[in-house]
């Protein structure tokens, strides 16, 4: 509700500033202006629904840590690439798996990664 209202004082100043001289609206400029506003809106709202789902996903998180649900990226495929160092195929691999950001794949395959060489400088 209050988007509306601010939507329609934006209009309606947008409107006022665009008249030319004559009392005339220009509108060619309305309309820019008209996809600029409703582009700032879908901005904001994918904003805020970026921010529930990633409250959402810890919370989900959470849960499953006490629920004593295995991790979704324990794979093999991702294990292999890992071992292979193809780790872009492994970030990508645990994307789709696990449905994260890229950094939180990044960092999940680098910890692979190091595991591994600890593993097998350990031998």
């Amino acid at each position: 509700m209050i988007y509306n209202i601010i939507l329609g004082m934006i209009i309606l100043g947008t409107i006022n500033i665009l008249m030319n001289k004559e009392g005339f609206i220009i509108f060619e400029e309305i309309i820019y202006a008209g996809i600029g506003i409703v582009l700032i809106f879908v901005i904001i709202i994918m904003n805020n629904i970026a921010q529930e789902i990633k409250k959402t996903n810890i919370l989900l998180n959470k849960i499953a840590k006490k629920l004593g649900v295995p991790e979704p990226c324990e794979d093999s495929i991702i294990k292999t690439f890992v071992a292979e160092g193809k780790k872009v195929e492994g970030v990508k691999r645990y994307r789709e798996i696990a449905g994260g950001g890229l950094k939180e794949a990044h960092e999940y395959i680098e910890k692979l990664m190091q595991a591994k060489d600890i593993k097998s400088s350990g031998k």
